[in-house]
């Protein structure tokens, strides 16, 4: 099956990143094959184990956590603050900014905002980053996964721009 160049086309393709989705019409186009061929083909690679069927890895999270926050903050670039950003188990990324008012964007889940509210709280009353008076208020933006289709981590990012 391996020897055989239009199967190796299509692995490379299903691999690369062209096709992940398997696109089976772009499939087609890239290997100059009749679409019901390359779906034929496709099948055989995934019943064979080959490659594996494209998933969405983050489904479960989505469920789990159906609100996405993101968080422009004003937060002191520090030991503690540090240790927090990367031992929370809700913030899923956060990113410095040297350029502006706000040093940090972070990507926060939750189950809802009250949940969101009451962590919030909770990380100046354990000290983990400075109370509101010592900093600039944050300012948050969120998005609900529960009405997400497909797999587009950046879709949230359509609707706020970082500027």
């Amino acid at each position: 099956m391996l020897e055989d160049e239009t199967n190796l086309l299509l692995l490379r393709n299903l691999v690369s990143g062209k096709c992940v989705s398997v696109n089976l019409s772009a499939l087609s186009k890239a290997s100059g094959r009749h679409r019901n061929t390359v779906r034929n083909e496709v099948a055989e690679l995934l019943e064979r184990k080959v490659v594996n069927p494209p998933v969405c890895p983050f489904m479960g999270l989505y469920r789990e956590y159906p609100l996405l926050v993101v968080v422009r903050a004003d937060l002191p670039d520090e030991k503690r603050v540090n240790d927090w950003v990367a031992q929370d188990r809700h913030i899923f990324a956060a990113y410095w900014s040297r350029h502006a008012e706000y040093n940090m964007i972070l990507f926060i889940y939750q189950k809802d905002v009250l949940a969101y509210q009451l962590w919030r709280e909770s990380l100046t009353e354990e000290h983990k980053i400075p109370p509101r008076e010592a900093r600039l208020p944050s300012y948050s933006l969120y998005v609900s996964n529960q009405l997400m289709i497909k797999y587009e981590p950046n879709a949230a990012m359509a609707y706020w721009k970082l500027n």
